[in-house]
């Protein structure tokens, strides 16, 4: 659960994703992105809009439609939140804590999680310190949810702002992907033709 997989194709990473959701025992839950049109248009243009945004995190502010969650489990965020604290895209963590503060709620308010260095995250948990409570670790960081706005496409005028955790699987990456990336240990999956230069790049990570 806690081992980082390469895989050669974006394919292959969702199946595993999947699966590690499907699998996994502990809390879990999967977070769908609250969309708001910006603009003054009718209802039925609003719901035609939303369903042209693209399933595309690169054209989305990096903010994913759905995002299923899962405790134990490595995660990436995909967006920057406080550069001088060390809360970058890319920056890897493990979700500890999926909190619900409203009552009956389905969607959480909180997601903690702890950083590999445990200077990440350090400013925002003493920001954030009201959040503690006797259930969550000191050592814990709270990550809420991000608000960013962006177009459908370079053609429309209106503006979309969208809600969700800054979150994305990192268990489970493309070989290229990983690019830059040290890893004590991984599990890799080679493609059945032979092709050197990539099982060099999935090698070198380790």
């Amino acid at each position: 659960m806690n081992m980082t997989h390469l895989f050669t194709t974006n394919a292959s990473v969702d199946a595993h994703n999947n699966a590690l959701y499907t699998l996994s025992k502990a809390n879990k839950a999967q977070i769908k992105a609250v969309d708001i049109i910006v603009g003054y248009i009718s209802d039925t243009l609003k719901n035609q809009m939303k369903n042209k945004i693209p399933d595309d995190p690169t054209k989305t502010m990096g903010l994913y439609l759905l995002v299923s969650m899962a405790i134990a489990v490595k995660y990436d965020l995909t967006t920057n939140i406080d550069v001088t604290d060390g809360l970058t895209n890319g920056a890897e963590c493990v979700i500890e804590n999926i909190d619900y503060r409203v009552e009956n709620s389905t969607r959480p308010s909180i997601i903690w999680v702890s950083f590999p260095h445990p200077d990440i995250g350090r400013n925002l948990l003493r920001e954030n310190a009201h959040l503690y409570k006797a259930t969550i670790d000191r050592n814990w960081t709270p990550v809420l949810e991000v608000t960013r706005q962006f177009r459908v496409n370079k053609k429309s005028q209106l503006q979309i702002l969208r809600r969700q955790f800054p979150r994305r699987p990192a268990a489970d990456k493309t070989i290229h992907h990983c690019q830059g990336d040290t890893l004590n240990k991984a599990v890799v999956d080679f493609p059945a033709s032979t092709r050197e230069h990539m099982h060099h790049v999935g090698l070198s990570h380790v």
